[in-house]
């Protein structure tokens, strides 16, 4: 039976599906995942706007 799944945890929206239903380790998984990967966004983000705030002082 195929999996087809949305997420909402807070602004973010988060689709799964695949062939079947996943295990609730792999959700937690690619939760994780999907949280180490937002950090990373959020991190360039901040690093991009200081480097334009810099450079316009």
């Amino acid at each position: 039976m195929e999996y087809d799944q949305t997420y909402t945890i807070g602004k973010s929206i988060i689709h799964i599906s695949g062939p079947e239903n996943p295990s609730k380790n792999q959700i937690e998984a690619i939760l994780d995942e999907c949280h180490i990967i937002a950090r990373e966004i959020i991190q360039e983000i901040a690093e991009n706007t200081n480097e334009k705030c810099d450079g316009q002082e």
